[in-house]
C-alpha cells in the first residue's frame, strides 16, 4: 500500500501547504487506505498543483472507511482537488445514511467559469440528485441549456403523427412505455396540428403503451383535410 492508516485520533493525513502535488503515489494496491480517523480522513489546505495524484492503484486509489468529519477535505488546489480515472469508474462515494451527502462539492463563486463539479462523459445516478439551481447541458457552441423542473418525477417523449380518415394511433417507444406508471390518467398528451384541420383534434384511449387521436368535424370546414399531420408530446409519471 502507498499509505495505510489504521486509527487516527485526529486527521488521518494533514498537509498545510505543498509546492507541487500534496500527495503523489506512482503505483500500489491501495493508494491511500484510512480505516478510521477522528476528524478529517485527509485534509489539504493548499496545493500548487493537484491535491492528490495517484498514478496507478490495482484496487482503490483512496479508501476511507470511517471519518469523524469529512473523508477528504481539500481547501485550495491550483488545479484539481482530486483527479481520478479508473477502469470501473473515476470515483465511488457512498453515504452511511440518508441524511448525509456521499459527495459534497462547493464552488466559491457562482460564475460559470468556476465550476464546483465538472463531469465529462456519461454519468449514472442510482439515487436522487439535488441541485439548488437546476441542471444544465453545454451545446456545441458552448451555450448552456437547462433541464425542465417539475414537482413530480416525469418523463417526456415526442414525435409526429398523421391522421388517416380523421383518426390515428400513436405507439410509444419501448423505453418510454416501460419507464412510466401504467395508470393512463397520469399521462398527459399535447397535440398540435401542422396544417389546417377540418375540425377539432382530441386525445382518447391513453395508456402507458399508446394513445389515439381523433378529429371532430366542424361544419364549415369541409374543405379542410381530415388526413393532416400533427406534432405530439407525451408526459408520463416515472415509475
Amino acid at each position: 500500500m502507498g499509505i495505510h492508516i489504521k486509527n487516527a485520533s485526529s486527521d488521518g493525513i494533514s498537509i498545510d501547504a505543498a509546492g507541487s502535488n500534496a500527495v503523489n503515489i506512482a503505483s500500489s494496491s491501495y493508494g491511500i487506505n484510512i480505516k478510521s480517523a477522528g476528524a478529517y480522513g485527509i485534509y489539504i489546505n493548499s496545493a500548487q498543483s493537484d491535491g492528490i495524484n495517484i498514478n496507478s492503484a490495482t484496487l482503490c486509489g483512496i479508501k476511507i472507511k470511517e471519518a469523524g468529519d469529512n473523508g477528504i477535505h481539500i481547501e485550495n488546489a491550483e488545479k484539481y482537488g482530486i483527479r481520478a480515472r479508473g477502469k470501473q469508474g473515476g470515483g465511488r462515494f457512498e453515504s452511511a445514511d440518508s441524511y448525509n451527502y456521499a459527495l459534497h462539492v462547493i464552488s466559491e463563486s457562482e460564475s460559470s467559469e468556476n465550476k464546483a463539479l465538472c463531469v465529462k462523459g456519461l454519468s449514472t445516478f442510482t439515487g436522487l440528485a439535488i441541485s439548488d439551481y437546476g441542471f444544465a447541458s453545454k451545446l456545441s457552441n458552448d451555450s448552456l441549456v437547462f433541464s425542465v423542473s417539475s414537482p413530480n418525477m416525469e418523463i417526456f417523449t415526442s414525435g409526429t403523427g398523421k391522421l388517416n380518415n380523421g383518426t390515428a394511433t400513436i405507439q410509444f417507444d419501448n423505453k418510454f412505455s416501460t419507464s412510466i406508471a401504467r395508470d393512463g390518467t397520469l399521462i398527459k398528451i399535447i397535440v398540435t396540428p401542422c396544417e389546417p384541420p377540418a375540425g377539432l383534434l382530441y386525445v382518447y384511449n391513453k395508456s402507458h403503451l399508446s394513445f389515439d387521436v381523433n378529429l371532430q368535424p366542424i361544419p364549415g370546414l369541409e374543405n379542410c383535410s381530415k388526413d393532416i399531420s400533427f406534432d405530439w408530446m407525451a408526459i408520463g409519471r416515472k415509475k
